[in-house]
């Protein structure tokens, strides 16, 4: 899920929200973001949550857009789309 934070939040204009179903998907899909980043020319400023293998929740802050990847329990414990609640969402594939 994408959420627009644009206007709501002066960290990012973006919050990409996704879920993994074990650690080793989560570490997987946080390097292909990096990747394609990368490969447009986005830097990753930083990131949090890769450093250990159970993992449960990362973070790549990619400037105007935080990607925010969970296991589907710390997903639901951290709800950013509540905590959003006002931020309009743009759903589906991105």
């Amino acid at each position: 899920m994408l959420l627009d934070l644009s206007g709501l939040s002066s960290v990012a204009d973006w919050f990409y929200v996704a879920s993994a179903d074990n650690a080793r998907q989560l570490r997987s899909v946080a390097e292909k973001i990096v990747l394609r980043a990368r490969e447009a020319g986005v830097r990753t400023l930083g990131q949090e949550g890769l450093g250990r293998t159970d993992s449960r929740w990362a973070l790549l802050d990619l400037g105007d857009v935080v990607a925010h990847i969970f296991l589907p329990e710390a997903r639901a414990l951290y709800d950013l789309e509540s905590l959003w609640g006002d931020a309009p969402r743009v759903v589906g594939r991105v």
